[in-house]
C-alpha cells in the first residue's frame, strides 16, 4: 500500500529546475496544477501520485512540476514571463490561464514535449489506471502518429483487465504453455505504438 504525504512519491521539481534538467537531457514535462483549496488535488496527491510504480516512471521518464495555479509569484517558461492575474487571493495564474484557459478545474495534469510542444491537458482527477494512457502516449511520443483520444482507445483496448483482446493473449500463454519447457517470444504490435 502507498505511504503519503503531501507531496506524494514523485520527486517534485521547481519549473526552474525542471527546464534546466531538461536543457541537458531533454524528456516530457508533466506539470500538475493545483490549489490549496482543492480536495481533488489532495486525493490525487495520496493515491496516483503516491502509487510507488507510478511515480517511479513518473520520476524516471518526466520532468515533473507540481504548480500552485493561484501562487503570486513570477514564472518563467520557455522564455515567456508570468505573473499572477491579480492581488486578490484565489486569482489564477497566468502560468495556469496559458495552458487552461478560462475554463479553470483542479487538479489538471499538463503533459508537453521536451521541446515544449504537443501539450496534452487533461482537468480533473487522474486515477493510477487513467494516468497510464497519458503518460505512455508521451514517453512513446505517439502524439506523432495519433491524436490522444484514439491512442487512449486502443492503449484501453490492449492494457485494460476487462477488455476482451486480453482473452488472446491468455491462448497466447497457453501455445507457449503446450510447447513445452521451451517458450516462444511473440512481437505484437499496433499501429498506434511507435515502439
Amino acid at each position: 500500500k502507498a505511504q503519503f504525504n503531501e507531496n506524494g512519491a514523485v520527486n517534485w521539481l521547481s519549473i526552474k529546475d525542471a527546464q534546466i534538467q531538461n536543457a541537458k537531457t531533454p524528456k516530457p514535462f508533466l506539470i500538475d496544477f493545483y490549489t490549496d483549496w482543492c480536495g481533488w488535488c489532495k486525493h490525487m496527491m495520496q493515491t496516483t501520485y503516491s502509487n510507488p510504480q507510478i511515480a517511479a516512471y513518473i520520476n524516471q521518464h518526466f520532468y515533473p512540476v507540481k504548480c500552485n495555479a493561484e501562487t503570486k509569484d513570477t514564472i518563467v517558461f520557455n522564455g515567456q514571463r508570468f505573473v499572477s492575474s491579480a492581488s486578490t487571493p484565489k486569482a489564477p495564474h497566468q502560468f495556469a490561464i496559458q495552458f487552461m484557459g478560462q475554463q479553470l478545474s483542479y487538479p489538471a495534469t499538463l503533459f508537453l514535449a521536451p521541446d515544449y510542444s504537443h501539450p496534452l491537458l487533461s482537468k480533473g482527477y487522474l486515477d493510477e489506471q487513467k494516468i497510464q494512457s497519458f503518460l505512455v502516449f508521451m514517453t512513446e511520443q505517439a502524439w506523432r502518429n495519433a491524436p490522444y483520444n484514439i491512442f487512449e482507445s486502443n492503449f484501453n483496448a490492449v492494457f485494460n483487465s476487462k477488455a476482451p483482446s486480453l482473452k488472446k493473449l491468455e491462448s497466447i500463454d497457453a501455445f507457449c504453455t503446450k510447447r513445452g519447457k521451451k517458450k516462444s517470444i511473440v512481437l505484437i504490435t499496433a499501429p498506434f505504438c511507435n515502439t
